[in-house]
């Protein structure tokens, strides 16, 4: 039940009692005037939904590359220490504990920098890189450890990897869906909440029916706009920790698998 009541908050804020209220007051305004006009709904799905629907898509598809690039960094990272750990010689203990902790800390500062705000992002950046320098400079000292030009290769490949996703995720992180598409339905969920008022009030069908009921169809379409703008909005921000599908960089269940 608490599950259920923390997943309808994130879709249920302060913006869907906002449009609630701003559509019943122009429901009640038109009423009170006698302004009533039989609109077509064929509007709010060209200028609302249809685009809400896209940048959810949009926004879901960035989601799913994200994950999928978290999951390439850490087997490229596992396959960095294992290969590592078990092609060189046993005096090589020193540098196997090095990657370890040089990994256990390239991971902090990534979940520092995808779980920040962006404007406190780039402060976490240059860490994420002298990391990464720091790795490539055990990979120069594997030749003094046993391994042949092919195996230092191929580990140099798994760092150049881990490189290359974390920057798609950095750049995931930064660049957001349509800045503009968003902005555009937005400003439309607030227009249709009053320009809607005339339609809304022509609605009751029936003098038996009591007036609150005329406002309960003012209400779902708000709620249900803002609750598809809001579901849009988590997903827009894979990393940050707020909505439940958001993704977790669980930094303690990969240092787990680091063993000598």
């Amino acid at each position: 039940m608490i599950k259920i009541l923390k997943s309808i908050s994130l879709i249920i804020n302060y913006k869907t009692f906002l449009v609630i209220f701003i559509a019943c007051l122009s429901t009640y305004f038109c009423r009170q005037m006698k302004w009533e006009a039989d609109f077509t709904m064929t509007l709010v799905s060209v200028a609302i939904v249809f685009p809400v629907v896209f940048s959810i898509s949009s926004a879901y598809q960035r989601r799913e590359n994200a994950l999928k690039q978290l999951a390439m960094l850490r087997s490229n990272a596992l396959s960095f220490f294992y290969s590592t750990r078990d092609w060189t010689d046993v005096s090589s203990a020193p540098i196997i504990d090095e990657i370890k902790d040089l990994q256990k800390k390239l991971f902090d500062n990534i979940h520092n920098f995808l779980t920040s705000q962006e404007k406190e992002a780039h402060h976490y950046e240059k860490p994420i890189f002298e990391c990464f320098s720091s790795l490539s400079k055990q990979v120069a000292k594997l030749k003094n450890h046993g391994l042949t030009a092919s195996e230092i290769t191929r580990i140099g490949q798994y760092h150049n990897n881990m490189m290359i996703c974390f920057n798609v995720m950095k750049s995931i992180y930064y660049y957001r869906t349509p800045i503009a598409l968003r902005a555009y339905y937005r400003f439309f969920i607030y227009i249709f909440a009053i320009l809607y008022g005339p339609y809304f009030a022509q609605m009751k069908h029936s003098n038996l029916l009591p007036d609150y009921l005329i406002y309960i169809m003012p209400m779902m379409y708000s709620a249900i706009l803002v609750s598809l703008d809001n579901i849009q909005h988590h997903l827009e921000k894979p990393f940050d920790g707020v909505g439940e599908d958001d993704i977790q960089v669980n930094v303690k269940e990969y240092t787990d698998l680091l063993v000598d």
